[in-house]
């Protein structure tokens, strides 16, 4: 079972809030010590948004401008 502080990154008061009865869940298991699983959303959740914010630091580092020398050639 999901505990509710591994469901999002922010406070929740209800679950019903971010889920529903039925809805299927990627989660990530966090440890396992004998018969206990802890299992997190909230570290999945956490781990798309560092790589989406490595993708666009890296796409943003070395872009040059298209247009710097096309206004030079139309003199």
């Amino acid at each position: 079972m999901l505990h509710i502080s591994e469901i999002s990154e922010h406070r929740i008061r209800d679950v019903r809030d971010e889920l529903k009865l039925g809805d299927q869940v990627l989660v990530k298991v966090l440890s396992i010590e004998g018969n206990k699983v802890r299992l997190s959303r909230k570290a999945l959740i956490r781990e798309a948004r560092e790589k989406q914010q490595k993708k666009e630091a890296a796409g943003t580092g070395g872009g040059g401008s298209t247009t710097g020398g096309a206004s030079g050639a139309t003199e």
